[in-house]
């Protein structure tokens, strides 16, 4: 049972389009074929920024965390 409803849920995510989808074709419909080109444009450079902030946030975790490891390493824990 629990199966079957993860199946048909996962294939409705994967059936439905994104937000980005829907604002290119919402666009492209309403203001035309060069507009909707601007839509894509626009949100692949906002997937890039977007992508930039959270590789660089995660590598600042990941160092932030190895440092704070070795600060509980120095302090005295046992490996």
């Amino acid at each position: 049972m629990e199966l079957t409803l993860f199946l048909l849920l996962a294939l409705g995510l994967i059936i439905l389009p994104g937000p980005n989808v829907m604002v290119i074709v919402t666009t492209s419909i309403v203001h035309g074929k060069v507009r909707g080109l601007q839509a894509v444009a626009g949100t692949s450079c906002a997937m890039i920024v977007q992508r930039l902030v959270a590789a660089l946030g995660t590598a600042w975790f990941v160092t932030a965390v190895s440092e704070g490891l070795k600060w509980i390493k120095w302090l005295g824990a046992e490996e």
